[in-house]
């Protein structure tokens, strides 16, 4: 007999590793700053610099913190998936389940050296799904995947940064939200 098991969109494997083969690699150290994050080295962070990046996105579960703050040109973005800061930070979304929520809130924010100055570059809420943590996953990653592809898009049609898009000291202007809710 055949088993059929349901595997949450969110928990499939992926390869990327053929689309991402030549391009190059670079292992940052970082040192643990207490519980306020990850400080990367500074010499990592000029290497890095090297590169003239637009945006450095990062999907760890905590934020980054000293020079690799400046070292892209539009910083560094970061997704926040529920109230995975307050909770469980490896678990994002998981802190709803908990409180039987009837939204997730989901964030792109540009990072900035405390959580009081990140800067929010698109923002969504998406129905949780009681008593089902996979589906709830599901349903607040699916819809925001396209954000940073909407950012870069933006970036490409822009000769100097706009008011919507996230600045550093070498451009002007004052970011907005963005505000999409999805309806699943």
């Amino acid at each position: 007999r055949a088993r059929l098991e349901r595997v949450a969109l969110t928990q499939r494997r992926v390869d990327l590793g053929g689309a991402f083969s030549d391009l190059p690699v670079v292992k940052c150290r970082a040192r643990i700053l207490a519980s306020d994050g990850l400080e990367v080295h500074q010499r990592d962070a000029e290497r890095l610099r090297q590169y003239d990046l637009d945006f450095i996105l990062s999907f760890l579960p905590t934020r980054l913190l000293g020079p690799i703050l400046t070292t892209a040109r539009f910083g560094v973005w970061w997704y926040r998936h529920g109230s995975a800061v307050a909770h469980f930070p490896d678990a994002p979304c998981f802190g709803e389940m908990g409180e039987r929520a009837s939204v997730v809130e989901a964030l792109l924010l540009r990072m900035g050296p405390s959580a009081e100055e990140d800067v929010v570059l698109h923002r969504g809420w998406t129905r949780a799904a009681p008593y089902s943590y996979p589906l709830t996953v599901d349903r607040s990653h699916n819809p925001t995947v396209d954000w940073v592809s909407r950012m870069c898009r933006e970036l490409g049609t822009s000769e100097a940064a706009s008011p919507s898009l996230p600045v550093d000291e070498r451009t002007s202007g004052a970011p907005t939200v963005r505000n999409v809710t999805a309806r699943n």
